[in-house]
């Protein structure tokens, strides 16, 4: 079996740091006809650092799984009811997964139910969102 990982928070926070860090000084040099000195890079720098710390804590994925009580399939029913509620649609199997999908840009969400457990594996901000809705507890946080 395979378990499926996303981009954890280094992965995600190199990502936004390095594109903002990079947008910001194209703008001033390109954009405004800045100069490209020290202070040009100092600001691209704490861009970067506020939108990659932003960026990771939103979109990291995170892995969580649940011990639920009572029937795989009322679960499944309130959780599927839940996801569409968000606006997510299933969208296909991989592996033991179920895949859900909103839009291109929102990301994925994979479910795989077995007897009495339930591993969510999506955007923090979404399983947070998941969590709430469902009253779900961590067993792995």
């Amino acid at each position: 079996m395979i378990m499926l990982t996303g981009p954890e928070f280094l992965t995600t926070f190199l990502y936004y740091f390095v594109c903002t860090a990079l947008i910001v000084l194209l703008v001033i040099s390109q954009g405004m006809g800045m100069s490209l000195d020290r202070s040009s890079y100092v600001i691209g720098m704490i861009a970067g650092l506020v939108a990659g710390l932003l960026g990771a804590y939103f979109n990291r994925s995170v892995t969580f799984s649940t011990s639920f009580k009572g029937n795989a399939k009322t679960f499944q029913r309130k959780f599927q009811k839940t996801l569409s509620e968000l606006g997510f649609e299933q969208n296909g199997q991989m592996e033991d997964f179920t895949i859900y999908r909103k839009s291109l840009f929102a990301g994925r969400v994979f479910v795989k139910t077995e007897k009495d457990t339930v591993t969510i594996m999506s955007r923090s901000s979404i399983v947070k969102r998941l969590q709430q809705e469902l009253n779900l507890k961590s067993n792995n946080f």
